[in-house]
């Protein structure tokens, strides 16, 4: 999906900016989480370093990443954070609200923009 590997690109060079290391086995790909979250979530806070928080590229896969981290004990956010991106509204509806981020907040504003139906941006 492109926009999840615009999102991975994102991601790296935001930890490259902050000279964080981009750690290969903290990312996971999409699929794996959706079919497997429980599992992968399981391996993922085995390792020796894991992650505080974790950027999940859409919020339906983050359902499934806090599902499988609640099965495991964890509290999030106190052990863990997550951070997502779309804001469905389903989002506020989780066991835990998801933090998202609201990618097409501003679509209606640019679109009058660009329309000249916009005086203010």
């Amino acid at each position: 999906m492109v926009v999840s590997q615009d999102r991975l690109t994102g991601y790296k060079k935001a930890l490259s900016e902050a000279k964080l290391p981009a750690r290969e086995e903290w990312i996971v790909e999409g699929e794996q989480l959706q079919e497997r979250g429980f599992f992968v979530m399981s391996n993922l806070m085995s390792l020796p370093e894991r992650p505080t928080a974790l950027v999940v590229y859409v919020d339906l896969l983050a359902f499934s990443v806090l599902r499988g981290l609640t099965e495991l004990g964890y509290s999030v956010p106190g052990d863990i954070s997550i951070v997502s991106f779309n804001n469905i509204p389903l989002s506020e509806l989780a066991s835990t609200p998801i933090s998202s981020i609201d990618t097409g907040s501003y679509k209606p504003y640019l679109i009058d923009a660009i329309a000249g139906n916009c005086g203010h941006l």
